[in-house]
């Protein structure tokens, strides 16, 4: 018997979601960005904004977080981030490499 696979959502089903560039000051900077966002917008809050850290690194000494969210999510992340203290967006794009090219170089 053989089993079907599951058909991909059309890009018009699929959610929108935006990348943000965020400069972190802490050491364990994963740690830190979900630690901020769960503290301001709780468990199902973080359920329904979705995010998901794309890369890390580090930029003229300071470690770097691509952050994925959902569009209409992402002024509640942006709150949650600015309210922590110890992190700063350096910016917002639709796209990965757009993200990079505009801020990570």
């Amino acid at each position: 018997m053989q089993q079907k696979k599951a058909k991909k959502l059309s890009p018009s089903m699929r959610e929108k979601r935006h990348y943000l560039i965020v400069l972190v000051d802490d050491c364990q900077p994963e740690k830190f960005i979900k630690d901020a966002i769960l503290s301001y917008i709780g468990t199902l809050g973080w359920a329904k904004a979705g995010p998901q850290i794309i890369e890390t690194g580090r930029l003229n000494g300071k470690n770097y977080i691509i952050l994925s969210v959902i569009t209409k999510w992402q002024d509640n992340i942006k709150a949650a981030l600015a309210v922590s203290g110890k992190c700063r967006i350096i910016g917002i794009s639709g796209t990965i490499k757009k993200a990079k090219e505009k801020w990570l170089r």
